[in-house]
């Protein structure tokens, strides 16, 4: 394969054009292909009719408030969220959960980093992590940026404005650049064990789905057991529901955290219940961040270090992610 490079890519979710080319590289040619491939059909519904969830972007939908928590509200918070997300359905114990400490990103597009290194140290890979770690990438300069941006960020070779717009080219520039000189050993460790997967194509208005991994039986037994019109609604929910599967397969089988791209913005899923997604965020770890929008209200909240969103507006929404295998998956995609 003839990896490529896109000069020019719009960004339709959030509107947002790059003319900047992207690196060469395996991951994002992923995607690309992807757009290419005249055998994939297009979706079959339009994510914002569908009857489980709304497409919501994260951008334009009105102003945040923000309120500082105290440590005590903060342990309140990470009590409840254990009752709210079963162990079950959870990558992290109860312990990393009430300890976990969230990254600061001040910069645009460090989200799919943050997001990267929180799906490292979650799932038991802080190891792979190069010096000063998982504790120190919190460390703050004297302008109170935090180590993982004012150092590691600037590696990436980004210019001022630019930024990576999905977890191909993180993964992509990982590959190449200078985060990692001088630990070969941690890099080939990362790429060989990190585990990508395309949703959407990076082109054709990202209306291309991967199909690699669907597994109508499984996916129809497991959500559509009880419905009445079962064909149906697989073929019109299909999308969002094959996502479904293999994210929370990830988490309940594997206890896998998975990162995730969605509407501009990377994050790290590490549990599910009925109704929503648990995912680690770059917020900070004392912030509580509510939403004037109503509607946007009913589908994120930022607690503390983590993101409590409507768990089939995630699925509806993710483009590409990627988690680290398992020995024991050794079903490619299942």
């Amino acid at each position: 394969m003839d990896y490529l490079t896109t000069k020019h890519y719009v960004d339709h979710t959030i509107g947002m054009v790059q003319t900047e080319a992207k690196p060469d590289g395996p991951y994002t040619a992923k995607r690309q292909v992807l757009a290419e491939n005249q055998k994939l059909k297009k979706k079959t519904h339009r994510r914002y009719n569908s009857i489980y969830a709304q497409d919501i972007s994260f951008h334009g939908m009105g102003a945040c408030n923000q309120r500082v928590f105290g440590k005590c509200n903060r342990e309140k918070v990470r009590n409840d969220l254990i009752k709210q997300f079963p162990i079950q359905t959870r990558a992290i114990t109860d312990d990393v959960l009430k300890e976990f400490k969230a990254l600061k990103q001040n910069v645009d597009g460090s989200c799919t980093f943050a997001a990267f290194l929180a799906m490292l140290y979650l799932g038991g890979n802080g190891h792979l992590i190069p010096s000063p770690g998982w504790n120190g990438a919190h460390t703050l300069d004297k302008k109170g940026t935090m180590f993982f941006e004012s150092h590691w960020w600037e590696m990436f070779g980004l210019k001022p404005g630019e930024t990576v717009m999905d977890i191909a080219e993180l993964l992509d520039r990982i590959r190449v650049n200078d985060w990692l000189d001088g630990h070969k050993q941690l890099r080939e460790s990362i790429l060989q064990n990190v585990k990508y997967v395309p949703i959407r194509s990076n082109d054709a208005r990202e209306d291309k789905y991967n199909q690699e991994f669907w597994n109508k039986k499984e996916t129809m037994d497991r959500y559509l057991s009880n419905s009445i019109n079962k064909e149906e609604t697989y073929e019109n929910e299909k999308t969002i529901l094959e996502t479904a599967r293999l994210i929370e397969r990830q988490l309940e089988k594997f206890k896998n955290p998975v990162e995730f791209n969605m509407n501009g913005h990377s994050m790290c899923v590490v549990g599910f219940n009925d109704t929503h997604v648990l995912t680690a965020g770059s917020w900070g770890n004392e912030v509580r961040r509510t939403y004037a929008n109503a509607e946007m209200a009913k589908v994120d909240r930022y607690d503390t270090g983590f993101h409590i969103q409507n768990k089939w507006t995630v699925y509806a929404s993710v483009r590409d992610l990627c988690y680290m295998k398992r020995e024991e998956d050794n079903l490619d995609y299942q």
